[in-house]
């Protein structure tokens, strides 16, 4: 590891002291937040393996304006074009180029929702946040549970989506609802990105079937075998009755003469 690489693994104790990374709330609602938010940031996270892994966090302070220790807003999931080092403790937007989050998402609730589409809707567009997700994972607050705002001319539109959900522009990406998952698509090759369990299950489905190919393949390969076998027995059968005629015949010479 690079001295820099271990150097940002250090904690900045100055920043931690002007800019807290914890204000004590708790992450999420409900069990049903915590699990759209933790699939949301593992889709995120694998859509870009590939792609120049940018920094992505969830729940992380933004810090937005240098000096103001009350200009922050914790997104529930941000997808920044930065270098995505070690360690954050805060996303401090004068330290990374002024760069503003390409994508923020919210995931609405009962507390939530007004402001999902009141304040922060405002903030983000102010900010400069080119596309803006609100996500309703109970489908109780937002019609439809599937929002998505683009900035054009520093004023957001309403993205309109179809059957498969909504199109990021900016990220390459598409978005659909399933139940209480945000569900990325690779708008590339129109394949879902599968969860840690799907991505088990379909390994786990694989194996199987290579496990019964070679199975079968075995028994297949023991079935020649035997086949082989047993015709080298057959002629060695046959082989037999010739020679012993062969004898037969050389011990009665007069027979093979008549």
């Amino acid at each position: 590891m690079s001295e820099r690489e271990l150097a940002l693994l250090k904690p900045d104790l100055d920043d931690e002291e002007d800019y807290p990374s914890s204000d004590g709330k708790p992450m999420a609602e409900t069990g049903i937040h915590v699990l759209t938010m933790l699939w949301l940031f593992q889709a995120l996270e694998d859509f870009f393996e590939t792609r120049g892994r940018p920094f992505i966090a969830t729940d992380m302070f933004w810090y937005y304006r240098e000096g103001e220790r009350s200009k922050r807003v914790a997104p529930d999931a941000m997808v920044c074009m930065v270098e995505k080092y070690p360690h954050r403790r805060s996303y401090l937007q004068w330290n990374e180029n002024g760069v503003v989050p390409s994508i923020v998402f919210e995931v609405a609730s009962k507390s939530t929702w007004r402001k999902d589409l009141d304040k922060k809707y405002d903030l983000y567009e102010r900010l400069g946040v080119r596309e803006y997700v609100i996500f309703d994972p109970e489908a109780r607050y937002l019609v439809p549970q599937l929002q998505m705002f683009r900035l054009r001319d520093s004023t957001y539109r309403r993205v309109i989506g179809t059957k498969s959900g909504v199109h990021s522009s900016e990220l390459g990406f598409s978005l659909s609802a399933e139940g209480i998952m945000l569900r990325l698509i690779d708008t590339a090759t129109g394949m879902p990105i599968p969860t840690k369990g799907e991505a088990v299950q379909t390994a786990l489905k694989n194996f199987e079937i290579v496990r019964d190919m070679a199975a079968e393949a075995s028994r297949e390969a023991r079935s020649k075998i035997e086949n082989a076998q047993e015709q080298i027995e057959d002629q060695q059968r046959e082989m037999e009755v010739l020679r012993a005629e062969l004898d037969r015949l050389r011990s009665n010479p007069g027979e093979a003469n008549s």
